[in-house]
């Protein structure tokens, strides 16, 4: 993640901040990997 860089490639926008990056993240998962989440209860996204 690079600091300070809009919503893009696994940037973090001030204004969404943790929701829409726990959103990002969850889709990136289980598009590339969803054994990963499957495996890995999303305690703290929820």
């Amino acid at each position: 993640v690079r600091g300070g860089e809009p919503i893009g490639e696994g940037g973090i926008h001030p204004m969404h901040g943790k929701r829409a990056l726990h959103f990002e993240i969850r889709v990136a998962g289980n598009a590339e990997d969803p054994l990963r989440w499957l495996g890995d209860p999303p305690g703290e996204l929820r």
